[in-house]
């Protein structure tokens, strides 16, 4: 048998896949049997959801944001000293897992394109090197 889908465990607690779907996004709409049930049949055969098919689902890809100043050309940004490592260290710890990796260049005086990029973060942002005015926000 291959990798469980939401559909087995849908089928062995005897739930629809809507049900199953809410138990894992934590969204109401099933009581708290169902949920136990749900839950117990998710242990029992190892499912886990597929991070591809949820960001199909959702329209967005769980994704790192290293966020720089244009004070460097995105054309030698990965053979600069420092921001070679910060990219380095971010890409060692995402290897292996389904998450993308973004590079935004963000003005420091473009306080709205810093605000457009925090907006799009979905799992979290480096401040590679942003004044510190600008870091708090």
């Amino acid at each position: 048998m291959g990798k469980p889908t939401i559909e087995d465990v849908a089928r062995a607690a005897g739930v629809s896949r809507a049900t199953v779907s809410r138990v894992i996004n934590n969204a109401p709409g099933a009581s708290e049997a169902f949920r136990s049930r749900v839950r117990t049949v998710i242990a029992e055969l190892g499912y886990a959801p597929d991070q591809a098919a949820r960001a199909l689902a959702s329209r967005q890809q769980p994704a790192i944001d290293v966020v720089a100043t244009p004070l460097v050309s995105v054309g030698w940004l990965g053979s600069h000293p420092y921001y070679s490592r910060v990219l380095s260290g971010v890409m060692t710890v995402l290897d292996g897992r389904d998450v993308q990796l973004r590079i935004q260049l963000v003005d420091p005086a473009d306080v709205a394109g810093l605000d457009a990029v925090a907006d799009r973060v979905s799992l979290g942002a480096v401040l590679a090197d942003l004044p510190a005015d600008l870091a708090v926000r």
